[in-house]
C-alpha cells in the first residue's frame, strides 16, 4: 500500500490542517505504512517540483487552482505525480473546493473534509453554489471514503456529496509532544495569563474575546488586573486586523502581542498559559482546543461546530454561547476566582485528550485504506 496525501496545506505553514497532515503522515510510516505528502503552492513563479525529503514533495504551480482552473490543471497534477511519485495506489485529498478533481475517476482516493467553508456552500442558494453543488455530487460519487473530523460536519458533507456514508475520524494529538510537565514561554509577573492561540481571521472570533476583557475591566475590575490576555498577531484579513488593533487600545498594559510563533515552540506557550480561549464563530474541530487540553490547560471555547465533540462541558473544559462575550467575560472571572477547578479541569482535559492519541487515529485511518483497496 502506497499512499499519498495531496494537500495545499503543509509545513512550515501554519495552522490546523497543516498540522494535520504533517502528524498523520508521520504516524502512518511509524505504523508501517509507505506514506507521502505532496504539497501543493499555488501562485508561485513558475512550475517545478521540490522534493523535501524521501517521503515529501513540493509542487509548486503558477497561479491559483481556483474557480475552473481547479479542473482544467488536474491532468498537469497527475503527470507529476505519476512521474515523481510512482506506485501510489491510494490517494488521500485533504482539502475542499480545489484537488478533489486530481483524484476523479483515475485513482482510488480518499477526502477528508477540514474547511470551515461548507456549511456555507451546504446552505447557500446562490445560482453559481448550486452548480457547484452538482459537481461536487458526480466527484464525490467517486471517492472511496469520506472522512469528517467531527459529527457535526456530517449534514453539511451530505448535502454536498450526496453520500450516506460519512466516516468520522477525528484530528489527533501527538501526546509525546503536548505534555504538563514542559517549561514555559512567558513569565506571567503575578497576574494570570488568558492566552488565545488562534489565527486573527473574523471566524476565529478574536474581537470577542477582546470584548470580554473589556467587559471584565468594567464589571470584574479586580479580576481584570489580574490577568494578561496574550495574542499571537496575524495579519490575514487586513481590515480585521486593524479593527482589533483599535479595539485593543483600551486594555492597555493587559495584552502581550506576540509574532507569529513556531509550532516546535507551541508546548511552551501553553505552559504559560492559566486559561486558554477559543472563541470561534465555527471550527469544524479546533487543533489547538486539542494541543492545550494535552498540556492540562483548561480551555473555554464557543459551542459551536465540532467543539462540543472535544470538550466535555463542565469536565475537561467549559463551553460558552457562541458570540456571547458577557458570558465568555463571567466565566473567566469565575475560573480566575477558582484555583481547584483550574486544577480539577486541567486534569481532566489531559485525560480527554488521550483520547484523540494519533497512534490510535492513524490506526482507524489505515484500516480505511485497506477497506478501500
Amino acid at each position: 500500500m502506497k499512499v499519498l496525501h495531496l494537500t495545499p496545506f503543509y509545513r512550515p505553514e501554519i495552522g490546523g490542517i497543516a498540522e494535520h497532515v504533517y502528524n498523520l503522515h508521520n504516524f502512518l510510516r511509524k505504523e508501517g505504512v509507505d506514506s507521502a505528502v505532496l504539497h501543493v503552492v499555488e501562485n508561485a513563479e513558475g512550475n517545478s517540483m521540490e522534493r523535501v525529503s524521501d517521503s515529501e514533495y513540493r509542487l509548486h504551480l503558477a497561479g491559483s487552482l481556483d474557480d475552473h482552473r481547479k479542473i482544467l490543471r488536474k491532468g498537469e497534477i497527475r503527470a507529476y505525480i505519476k512521474e515523481h511519485i510512482p506506485g501510489v495506489n491510494i490517494l488521500h485529498i485533504h482539502t475542499f473546493n480545489r484537488l478533489e478533481f486530481v483524484g476523479w475517476r483515475w485513482i482510488n482516493w480518499i477526502w477528508t473534509a477540514h474547511l470551515s467553508d461548507l456549511p456555507r456552500i451546504a446552505k447557500s442558494r446562490h445560482p453559481k453554489d448550486l452548480m457547484l453543488k452538482l459537481l461536487y455530487r458526480a466527484v464525490y460519487r467517486d471517492a472511496k471514503r469520506i472522512i469528517a473530523v467531527s459529527r457535526h460536519q456530517i449534514p453539511f458533507i451530505r448535502k454536498i456529496t450526496g453520500r450516506s456514508d460519512i466516516h468520522v475520524i477525528p484530528n489527533g494529538i501527538d501526546l509525546s509532544r503536548f505534555r504538563g510537565d514542559t517549561e514555559p514561554l512567558l513569565q506571567n509577573k503575578g497576574r494570570k495569563i488568558i492566552l488565545c492561540p488562534s489565527a486573527w481571521r473574523r471566524i476565529k472570533g478574536i474581537d470577542i474575546l477582546i470584548d470580554a476583557m473589556k467587559y471584565m475591566k468594567r464589571h470584574h475590575p479586580d479580576r481584570f488586573e489580574r490577568s494578561t490576555l496574550v495574542l499571537i498577531e496575524s495579519k490575514h484579513e487586513p481590515e480585521y486586523h486593524r479593527m482589533l488593533m483599535r479595539k485593543l487600545e483600551d486594555l492597555e498594559d493587559h495584552v502581550v502581542l506576540l509574532k507569529p510563533v513556531d509550532r516546535d515552540l507551541m508546548p511552551y506557550l501553553y505552559a504559560s498559559a492559566d486559561i486558554v480561549v477559543i472563541p470561534s464563530r465555527y471550527e469544524s474541530f479546533g487543533i489547538s482546543i486539542l494541543e492545550a487540553m494535552a498540556m492540562k490547560k483548561p480551555v473555554i471555547a464557543s459551542r459551536t461546530g465540532g467543539i462540543p465533540d472535544i470538550i466535555e462541558d463542565g469536565k475537561s473544559g467549559l463551553l460558552f454561547q457562541t458570540e456571547d462575550h458577557e458570558s465568555l467575560a463571567r466565566t473567566i472571572a469565575r475560573l480566575l476566582d477558582n484555583p481547584e477547578e483550574l486544577k480539577r479541569i486541567g486534569s481532566n482535559a489531559r485525560k480527554r485528550a488521550e483520547d484523540f492519541s494519533w497512534n490510535r487515529i492513524a490506526r482507524e485511518v489505515i484500516k480505511l485504506y485497506e477497506q478501500s483497496l
